[in-house]
């Protein structure tokens, strides 16, 4: 049997399928039928108009067919009565009888239309029932070769993302990678594959890490040596501003590394990829009512998947590791966590990190020999400029070194912090950075708040040095310091009575 389908989409926007001519002869047949009737019914409906009163031609509006009530005349209804304009009074040979009627019309059959139900039968309901007798053979001619077909769909769905990645290629300039069972990713002018086609001008970067070289056996075979500077690094930390690029640069790594173990060409210029068993990532926690865990609690899992399944052959990005917590305990939990790789030493696996804990740093808690590389987004910084969003230019460039600095406060600048809020904030972080005791100054006035209450002093002293006329503006009658009378207001009465007691007066 022959089948033919069509989709189309439907006015509200749903997949649906149309049998086309071919498919079955008996809905074909009806279909005409069907054809054939509407064609007949603008007739149908001139005879009747000819056989009711003139006055009633007005109210009604057509023949028509009807799912499961088949083909009746339609009459507008009457406003006042909310019943039909017109029900066949006064026609002696017909009899109208009204089947059902919505907010605008009524539905009536008569003799005419209960011959043509009898002519016909309900052809939309025929129709409807014969499309699904068609449908029905269908899914079982198919069913018969089920496994064939799903296998072609495999293979269609592979050959079309094969040619997607190849059209990619093309338009997008990648390179084919050379893969090595050497344990390195040595990546030259990567791009992020999504982000370049969002920006007028995408910056390239440069990435080269080496993981541990043990043997299958599990001796060590190679090793490279960590030094001040090690040349090839099991871990990049990466460090700068937010909106730098550190996660962008991240996530264009373990997309090279993807696509390449895939069989595709590469958004690079030119890339060496070891072979990698599994991608560990804590990049972004995404927060949801569903789920009863904490956004640190979520990281902490992700992390502990890592270190638990993660081999030398593994890449480990971690963004921004700990900062859930207090910056104490969130400092610590990253260097821990970073420290527990390193020391697996020929099994390390390969790790991007990324992180504003600097006192990691500044604290010796991390160290240049223990195999670990410093990189930031360069920026180029203009606090001088009148415009805020000129205080701080993003170049997106990795260079190699650690930044002193995450510029929060520029960063919070230029997304529009309030200035007041911009100068506390600048005032605690100056505290943080000296190591001063904050809750002992913020226990004492500020220079600002001293200030001001000079200020108020003063003029409370010269509001009490003020005489007031006991005669209103005339100074005749003698003058009474406001600071007499407020004494007054003061002091108690001597005879007993209490303060505030008008009758004391």
């Amino acid at each position: 049997m022959s089948y033919q389908l069509q989709e189309d989409i439907n006015t509200q926007g749903i997949l649906q399928a149309e049998i086309l001519p071919g498919a079955s002869e008996r809905l074909d047949e009806l279909k005409d039928d069907f054809t054939q009737v509407y064609h007949i019914l603008s007739d149908v409906k001139r005879e009747i108009l000819t056989q009711i009163p003139k006055w009633a031609v007005q109210y009604v509006q057509e023949c028509t067919i009807v799912p499961r009530l088949g083909f009746l005349i339609v009459v507008a209804l009457n406003p006042e009565t909310g019943e039909g304009a017109f029900n066949g009074t006064g026609l002696a040979d017909d009899e109208w009888h009204q089947v059902v009627k919505d907010e605008q019309r009524a539905y009536y059959k008569n003799r005419t239309m209960v011959e043509l139900d009898d002519m016909y039968g309900d052809l939309t309901e025929e129709i409807a029932d014969e499309e699904v007798e068609v449908i029905v053979e269908l899914a079982g001619a198919v069913s018969e070769h089920e496994d064939a077909l799903i296998r072609a769909l495999e293979l269609l769905g592979e050959l079309d993302s094969l040619l997607a990645l190849a059209f990619a290629a093309e338009k997008y300039n990648w390179a084919p990678p050379k893969m090595t069972s050497e344990n390195i990713i040595d990546i030259e002018g990567g791009r992020h594959p999504l982000q370049e086609l969002l920006v007028p001008s995408f910056i390239p970067n440069d990435c080269i890490l080496r993981g541990g070289c043990a043997s299958e056996n599990g001796n060590e075979i190679d090793f490279v040596g960590v030094r001040d500077e090690p040349k090839e690094p099991s871990a990049l930390v990466l460090t700068g501003p937010n909106n730098s690029g550190k996660s962008i640069y991240m996530k264009q790594v373990a997309l090279i590394i993807y696509l390449a173990h895939i069989g595709s060409y590469v958004p690079v210029t030119r890339a060496t990829i070891g072979v990698t068993d599994r991608i560990f990532t804590r990049v972004a926690t995404r927060e949801t009512a569903m789920d009863d865990e904490s956004a640190f609690m979520t990281d902490l899992k992700q992390a502990a998947f890592s270190i638990n399944f993660a081999t030398r052959r593994s890449l480990i990005l971690a963004d921004e590791f700990g900062k859930g917590t207090t910056m104490e305990a969130g400092a610590a939990v990253f260097t821990a966590y970073l420290h527990h790789f390193l020391e697996l030493d020929a099994d390390r696996p390969r790790m991007l990190v990324s992180t504003h804990f600097h006192d990691v740093f500044n604290r010796g808690f991390l160290k240049p020999e223990e195999g670990v590389a410093y990189a930031h987004m360069e920026v180029r910084l203009n606090p001088e400029a009148e415009e805020r969003e000129e205080h701080i230019t993003y170049l997106y460039r990795l260079v190699h070194g650690r930044a002193e600095h995450s510029l929060g406060l520029m960063c919070a600048a230029i997304n529009h912090i309030e200035d007041d809020v911009l100068k506390r904030a600048g005032d605690i972080l100056g505290m943080l950075e000296r190591d001063e005791d904050i809750e002992a100054v913020f226990a004492s006035p500020s220079h600002e708040d001293i200030e001001a209450l000079k200020a108020a002093e003063l003029v409370a002293r010269r509001f009490l040095a003020t005489d007031i006329p006991l005669g209103g503006r005339d100074t005749s009658s003698g003058v009474c310091s406001i600071r007499d009378i407020l004494r007054g207001f003061l002091s108690y009465k001597e005879d007993g009575g209490d303060v505030g007691d008008v009758d004391s007066e």
